[in-house]
């Protein structure tokens, strides 16, 4: 070799390259990073989008805790589940088996309950429609009878009035009748009676 010469020893190369391979093996997965990092989207999208991580009970399980985990935006109570059960299924030798289990088990509690409040919920709601229905009908019902009782407090009013109206007809009539009978009743003067 001669100085100023730039050659490589033989064998460089793949030993370089080697040591590339050996590096990038070693390099945690990007679902990894994403998970460590709590990059919690871009792990649900690269979970979707990667369907060799399936095959990976740790990326099974991350994904399923990412999916299963209240308050994440990735929240997905039905697809954690699938992955629960996938990870018990295909991985029964997993060291994450037990959470998995526990986890799965909390999860379908949840749902669950989340079932029955939604089901009271859509009853309840069912149930505030048909009381309201009713109360509009007893309003409308209410609102006919009270036009009905004012008109019945103005007819009243008016039979009333009329009935007064005849009374005092009645006495003047009476009255108009006695003097019309006194005056018949008084001796006439100048004719004999008969």
């Amino acid at each position: 070799m001669t100085l100023g010469s730039t050659s490589t020893p033989p064998g460089a190369g793949v030993l370089a390259l080697v040591l590339c391979l050996g590096v990038a093996a070693c390099a945690p997965p990007r679902f990894e990073q994403y998970v460590d990092a709590h990059r919690w989207s871009d792990a649900a999208q690269l979970f979707s989008a990667d369907t060799t991580l399936l095959r990976n009970d740790r990326a099974v399980y991350e994904a399923a805790n990412l999916f299963g985990t209240p308050g994440l935006s990735t929240f997905d109570a039905t697809r954690a589940r699938d992955l629960y059960r996938r990870l018990l299924a295909n991985f029964p030798t997993s060291r994450y088996r037990q959470d998995a289990f526990e986890r799965l088990a909390l999860l379908e509690a949840v749902m669950r309950g989340r079932g029955e409040a939604t089901s009271q919920q859509q009853a309840l709601e069912a149930r505030i429609a048909q009381l309201t229905a009713s109360t509009r009908q007893l309003r409308a019902a209410l609102d006919s009878a009270n036009a009905l009782a004012d008109s019945a407090r103005r007819a009243t009013a008016k039979l009333e009035a009329d009935l007064h109206e005849r009374d005092d007809q009645l006495r003047a009539l009476r009255l108009e009748l006695q003097q019309l009978k006194a005056i018949d009743l008084k001796p006439r003067s100048g004719r004999p009676p008969i």
